[in-house]
């Protein structure tokens, strides 16, 4: 969520993906949600 607010970054995104800064900070939060949940269940994995 952090680059969602970068103004380079969405830049760098319309370049490559002409969609709206709405869908580009939505989709930012969703791949840091999936980030996070596959992160704790390997490492849950590994713990157990």
């Amino acid at each position: 969520m952090y680059l969602s607010y970068q103004k380079w970054y969405i830049k760098w995104v319309k370049e490559r993906m002409p969609i709206s800064e709405e869908k580009i900070v939505r989709m930012e939060r969703q791949m840091a949600i999936y980030l996070i949940i596959f992160g704790s269940l390997f490492t849950l994995k590994d713990l157990i």
